[in-house]
């Protein structure tokens, strides 16, 4: 019995890694076709007014986007991480499995839905 476990555990140990993987060269490919559009982009030619403030909104929007995949990439790092010290995938606070399902849709959550769920509760009940 405790080597069907040992063989599960390897088994969802490589598919946490595939997802990761995966994700992570989804975002990284994000990151660099951002950067390669803002670089393409001449911020200085402007026209007139109009077009040198639809540019500005252009710029913040590039850069807003650049850094949200930067996070997202970030995150997959710490992940990968916790992969590593094998704590990727067992919610801290419970200590469950966190979902196959739940990481290939969300693949830096920390936490199981229910206590995600917990978290956000407190959080916004805090901010009341």
């Amino acid at each position: 019995m405790e080597i069907q476990t040992t063989t599960e555990s390897h088994a969802r140990r490589d598919e946490l890694n595939r997802v990761l993987e995966h994700e992570r060269a989804f975002a990284l490919e994000r990151v660099r076709g951002l950067r390669a559009r803002q670089d393409e982009r001449d911020w200085h030619a402007l026209a007139d007014e109009l077009d040198s403030a639809r540019s500005l909104a252009d710029l913040a929007t590039q850069l807003a986007l650049i850094e949200r995949a930067e996070e997202r990439l970030r995150a997959i790092d710490v992940a990968f991480a916790r992969l590593s010290r094998g704590l990727y995938g067992i919610c801290p606070r419970c200590g469950d499995e966190i979902a196959l399902e739940r990481l290939k849709a969300v693949p830096f959550a920390a936490y199981c839905v229910d206590c995600q769920e917990k978290r956000s509760v407190k959080r916004s009940s805090a901010k009341n």
